[in-house]
């Protein structure tokens, strides 16, 4: 009786905690740790004064080799060679690290470093729809009602978030909108570049060796800068940036997207502006009321609903 029992609470607990069900908590929590690690950065830059250009470098070079190593000791060190000696992808690869990935969290950064998490996360979560856009024009199609509906929805509410429901003024400086815009189109090229290197070497290979690219590249600009004081929390605040803000969702997230049709991810990464809000505004005292968080809500659900029109086949997987 007892082991029958046992059995139908561990046949219960495979159900619920099956591969969609791992990857949908995988999402989530990486989303949440990114809009954290974003609150995490702008105490950084406010606080202790870092220059957001080597916080880049540090969390590119050294969230990178994190995950190498991790590839490595799970036995990916045959299609990482592989990698390095395609000349063709190699390039490809350089692209990707710099116009793609790098670019994405340099705009990312200074956003922050210009105006506050809240606004750079939401403005950056914009990308869907700009790529969705892109694509029309590229496929010669009209946008439908809806696309059109959700393009105007995430104008509006980002205007009402940045101008915190006071048209006409802005609570971040422009120069943090513009970063912010820039980190968006980043953000969809970053999805859209790198589609055929995912294929060949799995998302955490192509990812891992862009940001130790990335790392590479920005070394002989960073190593010699000078880091201002610092203390035990901001050395914290650091590590939590390049392991838990860096490494780990990236494995969390790229790891899921096999088992999640597209919707379903942009629908948890929902997730890192609302963390992000959450946390800046109770403990940053971001300079956001309700009219503007509200705007911030309509940007994420018009990016949602995009999302699930343009999506036509639910069962498939994102790679």
């Amino acid at each position: 009786m007892d082991r029958s029992i046992a059995k139908s609470s561990s046949s219960r607990f495979g159900e619920l905690l099956s591969p969609h069900s791992w990857a949908v908590i995988r999402v989530l929590v990486a989303s949440v740790l990114w809009g954290i690690s974003g609150t995490a950065a702008q105490e950084l830059f406010v606080r202790f004064k870092m220059d957001p250009m080597w916080l880049l470098w540090c969390r590119m070079l050294a969230g990178g080799l994190v995950l190498v190593a991790a590839l490595i000791l799970r036995g990916n060190l045959p299609r990482l060679k592989i990698l390095l000696l395609s000349k063709r992808d190699v390039w490809r690869m350089v692209i990707y690290a710099i116009f793609g990935l790098g670019l994405v969290q340099m705009t990312y950064l200074l956003g922050i470093s210009d105006g506050n998490a809240v606004a750079a996360t939401v403005l950056q979560f914009l990308a869907p729809i700009i790529l969705s856009f892109y694509l029309a024009i590229k496929m010669a199609k009209v946008p439908h009602i809806g696309e059109v509906a959700a393009l105007v929805l995430a104008v509006g509410g980002t205007v009402l978030l940045l101008s915190n429901g006071k048209l006409g003024t802005l609570v971040v400086p422009l120069s943090a909108v513009g970063w912010g815009l820039g980190s968006a189109l980043a953000s969809a090229f970053n999805t859209y570049f790198p589609m055929s290197l995912v294929r060949s070497y799995g998302p955490i290979l192509v990812v891992a060796t862009a940001s130790v690219f990335d790392g590479a590249i920005l070394g002989p600009f960073e190593i010699t800068k000078s880091l201002p004081p610092m203390n035990q929390f901001a050395v914290l605040l650091l590590i939590f940036i390049v392991v838990f803000g860096t490494a780990l969702p990236w494995a969390l997230f790229l790891s899921s997207l096999p088992h999640l049709a597209p919707v379903e991810a942009i629908v948890i990464l929902g997730a890192e502006p609302i963390s992000s809000a959450v946390v800046g505004v109770s403990l940053l005292n971001a300079p956001f009321g309700p009219l503007g968080l509200l705007g911030g809500l309509a940007t994420i659900l018009a990016v949602v609903q995009l999302t699930r029109s343009k999506d036509q086949d639910q069962v498939k997987p994102l790679f």
